[in-house]
């Protein structure tokens, strides 16, 4: 049984037929399996007023005790009822495609092609048809490693376990479906619990929950600072925890990913996934857990939205301090101005601070007052390191690189280390990481 291989329309790179009325590409693992399919060339007949003239129905969501599991019907395509609508239907361009991937629910995948008949009075470019590669990947390297939580669809919890000869202290958690695309109307809870002096590390290593397009770039990156900011038919992630008997929210991620790291203040973290978008339901996200000891690890700030549950007193007074404290940066800014750009973890809003590089030589404490509030003396007073970079203008472009502390070597715990970049008021700073690895690295 071969376990990857190309599939092509008939007469490649030739251009395909027409009148074509069902040319089946079935494709079938074992039970234990999925398939994935890539396309690397699709070049059909583009749509007229949006609907395909040729087009490839693509079916992923079948089930495996379907009557086209049996091998003694796989040849009898009158005998299989493709009347239910697809999964997918793919006509024009690959260029047009939201992706290039795609996997089956279960070890079963099929595609439909059709073609129509030349239309008279139109004439069409070369239209080669589409080759693809398809694989089969094992089901189990997608579950989740917590405990599904009876009478939902995708509520899951993961514990820190204790074991006789083994302690589970980290795992993988993925969207439904995932590597395939979650399905649309769903919501979603995963629970993480630690020991009392735990700490729980999120590591998302994808995130896909919007069309994939060419301008997906750090420049284009949709923020989700708030509930509010996100659009009303937009699919979205929330990570949250009990703080002081609140509920404080660390991230919201509303867009395309990769590589984000959380980290809770406490020993219990909510995550939720909320799916709500009519029009495309993304692959969703992949991520790992890992349950670390609190001096390990620095947490991650809370967004400031969250002020907004406190009492209206209380409010009233942190927004009165925040305040007080911008107008202390914007005093600083009647000379040569210099903006340094700081963003917390979860893509949350960019906020802007001018300074005059002289009053922050002589302010050692300057970037303490936002951290203030969530971390405690004994944890500000642990290694704090501070490294201020500071651009000498365009003439001499400043670049360079930049490494945790003892780099190579594992850096030491309870650290805090702040790099600063100084550009000059023409300019922007790009931070470029070439490798990244926080937390348990023995796993």
């Amino acid at each position: 049984m071969y376990k990857s291989g190309i599939f092509k329309t008939p007469n490649y790179p030739k251009n395909y037929q027409y009148e074509l009325n069902c040319l089946l590409y079935y494709f079938h693992g074992l039970s234990n399996e999925l398939v994935k399919i890539t396309f690397t060339t699709f070049n059909l007949r583009k749509p007229i007023e949006k609907k395909c003239i040729d087009y490839l129905d693509m079916f992923t969501t079948i089930e495996s005790n379907n009557q086209m599991a049996k091998h003694s019907n796989l040849m009898n395509i009158s005998s299989i009822n493709y009347s239910r609508p697809a999964d997918y239907r793919l006509c024009g361009d690959l260029n047009d495609f939201p992706q290039n991937d795609f996997y089956s629910i279960s070890s079963i995948l099929l595609l439909i092609f059709h073609t129509a008949s030349k239309i008279p009075g139109i004439k069409y470019h070369q239209q080669m048809g589409f080759i693809g590669q398809f694989t089969f990947d094992l089901k189990s390297n997608y579950q989740n490693n917590g405990k599904h939580k009876e009478n939902t669809f995708c509520d899951y919890e993961f514990h820190y376990n204790k074991l006789l000869n083994n302690t589970i202290k980290y795992g993988n958690f993925f969207s439904p479906f995932y590597p395939s695309n979650y399905p649309p109307n769903i919501k979603c809870r995963f629970i993480f619990i630690a020991d009392n002096n735990q700490r729980i590390l999120l590591t998302f290593h994808s995130i896909r929950l919007k069309l994939m397009t060419n301008e997906d770039n750090i420049s284009n990156i949709e923020r989700c600072s708030t509930r509010n900011s996100i659009p009303v038919q937009n699919d979205f992630i929330s990570i949250s925890e009990m703080y002081k008997n609140k509920s404080r929210t660390l991230a919201y991620l509303c867009t395309n990913l990769v590589n984000i790291q959380l980290v809770s203040h406490t020993s219990i973290l909510k995550l939720d996934f909320i799916s709500r978008s009519p029009f495309y339901q993304g692959q969703g996200f992949h991520g790992t857990y890992e349950f670390v000891h609190e001096s390990q690890v620095l947490p991650s700030p809370f967004l400031e939205e969250d002020d907004q549950l406190v009492e209206t007193n209380e409010h009233e007074e942190k927004y009165q301090n925040s305040r007080n404290n911008q107008d202390k940066l914007e005093n600083l800014s009647n000379a040569n101005k210099s903006r340094l750009f700081f963003a917390d973890a979860g893509f949350t809003s960019t906020r802007n601070m001018q300074f005059h590089e002289d009053e922050y030589s002589s302010d050692p404490d300057f970037m303490n007052f936002q951290y203030s509030n969530q971390f405690n003396n004994e944890m500000k007073s642990k290694y704090v390191q501070r490294k201020l970079i500071v651009s000498k203008g365009p003439v001499n472009r400043t670049q360079g690189i930049i490494h945790s502390p003892q780099y190579p070597e594992p850096y030491p715990p309870s650290i805090i280390t702040m790099y600063t970049f100084i550009g000059q008021p023409t300019e922007i700073i790009l931070v470029k990481f070439l490798f990244l690895e926080l937390g348990n690295s023995n796993k």
